[in-house]
């Protein structure tokens, strides 16, 4: 019997042990699970930076996301609604969350929205001892219970990654950073970190930047942009024909005369402009001839780069910003594209909870020696408001099927919703 019983232990310990790996591509913490070289590591956080801060479609598009989030309302939910101790502790986390890091709540969630971006944000989580109003900042506190609360969640840019440090099993163990303005490689521990991503998918620490599906059409629209303005350009000056005289000869490369003559004149044709400074100081016996564009293109540029920019748009699922412009799309259309747009940043506020809810507070409450059972949880309200008339037909239609009754929260909901002033305290007159 004993030998049945340890067999049984020894598959059930087999149970236990992680056999494969998830297949992630990375070598000495470097990942190279993106197939295209431009836009790994380093290379590719200048890539992602460059559309966010130069592109006008991409960088609405991430406005528009951090703008919609931080409208969004935050509470902090209790595990035991009406459980004294964990409302208590409830209480508690909501007013080391909201009040009392060194950054507000808004200006934090814009660090952490950075993921958007990049695929992911890194945050080194720094405590203190709520020590009151005091000189130092490791005590400094709008409380003086003398408890653990968080100091700041410090944001670790995605341009100081050096590197990712993983376990035997390919699980994440922290990020190795190399900063200005020392450049020392420094680890920060996973166990003391929060990692924010759009997606966990094959345990990437990297997650995937939703700019990742515009990056083709932001190729392609910033090289026809630059021919534009080429373009516009020598339709304006024309194009520059410089005839040397009869006899000169620049095309010898043996002759150093006859090629500094060559790079001068190459040099007097890419000088000629339209601007202020505009002229041209040609030598003697040098004909100059500026030619004018003949006939049309063949496409239309303008409605290329129209195109292109739809396609990103799309891509971040937010076209809905491009309606009414150049005469396309409906209301009807563009309220269908918002829904979907609302969807898309409620998806990415869950994934915010969910990490702080998982990691965040649960170490919090631990910390000051309660139990983990009692830890609350972050959640946030609508990511898009209800239209004021929709929800006045809806309480209207409910009303008279007699499914409404007089209810003092439901009317602060509606009151509020509708920007009216709170309702009057009853309990006063009575």
């Amino acid at each position: 019997m004993s030998n049945v019983v340890q067999m049984a232990k020894a598959v059930l310990q087999e149970r236990f042990v992680e056999v494969g790996r998830t297949g992630l591509k990375a070598w000495g913490g470097i990942l190279e699970d993106e197939f295209l070289r431009e836009l790994r590591g380093e290379r590719g956080v200048r890539v992602f930076r460059e559309m966010s801060k130069n592109d006008s479609v991409v960088g609405a598009s991430l406005f528009a996301y951090t703008t919609l989030a931080k409208e969004v309302a935050f509470r902090v939910d209790s595990a035991r609604p009406g459980d004294r101790q964990a409302d208590e502790v409830a209480a508690f986390v909501k007013g080391a969350l909201f009040d009392d890091m060194n950054l507000s709540w808004r200006d934090l969630l814009s660090d952490i929205l950075t993921f958007l971006t990049y695929g992911w944000s890194y945050f080194e989580v720094v405590f203190k001892r709520r020590g009151g109003d005091s000189n130092d900042t490791a005590t400094r506190s709008k409380f003086a219970d003398n408890k653990v609360g968080w100091r700041k969640w410090a944001i670790r840019r995605q341009d100081t990654l050096y590197a990712w440090k993983f376990d035997d099993a390919g699980g994440i163990g922290g990020m190795i950073q190399s900063a200005a303005p020392t450049y020392v490689q420094v680890e920060i521990p996973i166990e003391r970190s929060l990692l924010f991503r759009t997606t966990a998918e094959s345990g990437n620490p990297e997650g995937q930047s939703i700019l990742r599906t515009a990056y083709q059409p932001f190729y392609f629209k910033r090289r026809i942009q630059i021919v534009r303005g080429i373009g516009i350009e020598r339709d304006l000056a024309g194009l520059p024909v410089l005839t040397p005289p009869e006899g000169v000869d620049i095309w010898n490369a043996n002759d150093s005369t006859a090629v500094t003559k060559k790079a001068a004149a190459e040099q007097l044709i890419r000088n000629i402009r339209r601007d202020e400074h505009e002229g041209v100081l040609k030598p003697f016996g040098w004909e100059l001839q500026l030619l004018a564009s003949s006939g049309s293109r063949q496409f239309d540029i303008t409605e290329v780069i129209w195109q292109l920019n739809a396609e990103i748009a799309m891509s971040m699922m937010t076209d809905f910003l491009l309606v009414g412009h150049e005469k396309i799309g409906a209301r009807s259309l563009s309220e269908d594209k918002r829904d979907v747009f609302s969807h898309a940043a409620a998806s990415f506020l869950d994934n915010i909870c969910d990490v702080v809810n998982r990691f965040a507070i649960p170490s919090l409450v631990r910390l000051n020696g309660w139990n983990g059972e009692l830890s609350p949880s972050l959640a946030h309200g609508p990511v898009a408001p209800i239209a004021l008339a929709d929800l006045v037909n809806f309480v209207k239609e409910t009303s008279a099927a007699g499914l409404l009754f007089p209810d003092l929260d439901l009317e602060k909901h509606l009151r509020q919703r509708a920007q009216l002033p709170p309702p009057p305290d009853r309990s006063a007159t009575t």
